[in-house]
């Protein structure tokens, strides 16, 4: 990694993501004393047909879910985008973590269940099961996993799912980006873009938002210095740091193969 060679240079780190989302990791990171490199691997659109989404919205205002399921800030964000009112007082509001939660509770909802550790669809999933099964609401990314929806329909829920968004993965890098000390990797799609678009022979430090993220990387060869221990900015940034101070510490160790500390947390 070259910042360690050179500790005069401010170190580089890629945000992978645009917009509001992007501005407050890169903000963080300026703050901490890094230097932002904002491209964003993957960007959002409306789904090419937006009426689903939009009777659902029709259908949770009408008071015809037991259960209104967010899987992301994203989804958030597109259900405020399309038109979303008050969320009636008998639904009940489940997220996938905190991050999600502020921008549900910014949005005017307030939250009855988020998984307590594992802040994944899957771990939401577990969160929903002791709950009789009901209708839902879950509207999600054209990518999602299918876990969630195929779990709780399993389970004897009677669920909506359509597209709020759609994912689009970036086709090449900005030239700025092509050189970079740290990439910071906010879920599987952004590992999977920037496999596809890394510059040949690049071997930045590799930073991931969580466990599922961190799985993907390592299936697709890249090895993950250090992990968030939560889904949120304040804790990328401190993976940031450790894993640079992991690589200052080694610095004979090649860029981007740190093993991870004992104290690394795992997924419970």
């Amino acid at each position: 990694m070259t910042a360690t060679a050179d500790p005069a240079r401010a170190v580089r780190v890629l945000v992978p993501r645009g917009g509001r989302p992007g501005r407050e990791l890169a903000a963080a990171l300026a703050a901490a004393g890094l230097e932002p490199v904002t491209a964003p691997l993957i960007s959002f659109r409306d789904p090419d047909d937006v009426a689903p989404l939009r009777a659902g919205l029709s259908r949770l205002a009408d008071g015809a879910y037991g259960w209104l399921v967010l899987t992301s800030e994203r989804t958030v964000d597109a259900l405020v985008d399309h038109g979303l009112g008050e969320v009636p007082a008998r639904t009940r509001v489940a997220v996938v973590g905190p991050s999600t939660g502020r921008r549900a509770r910014a949005a005017g909802m307030r939250v009855d269940v988020t998984p307590e550790w594992d802040r994944t669809a899957t771990g939401l999933l577990a969160a929903l099961r002791d709950e009789p099964p009901a209708t839902a609401f879950a509207p999600r990314s054209s990518i999602a996993r299918p876990e969630l929806v195929e779990g709780l329909r399993g389970a004897g829920w009677t669920v909506d799912a359509p597209d709020a968004y759609v994912t689009e993965t970036a086709r090449s890098l900005p030239d700025d980006a092509a050189e970079v000390d740290v990439v910071v990797l906010t879920s599987s799609s952004t590992a999977e873009t920037w496999v596809r678009v890394a510059p040949a022979g690049s071997s930045p430090v590799v930073v991931s938002i969580g466990p599922r993220t961190t799985e993907t990387a390592a299936t697709l060869g890249l090895t993950v210095a250090r992990e968030a221990a939560t889904p949120d900015v304040p804790a990328l940034v401190a993976a940031v740091q450790a894993a640079l101070d992991d690589a200052r510490a080694r610095p004979h160790r090649q860029a981007g193969t740190a093993a991870p500390d004992t104290d690394e947390r795992h997924t419970p």
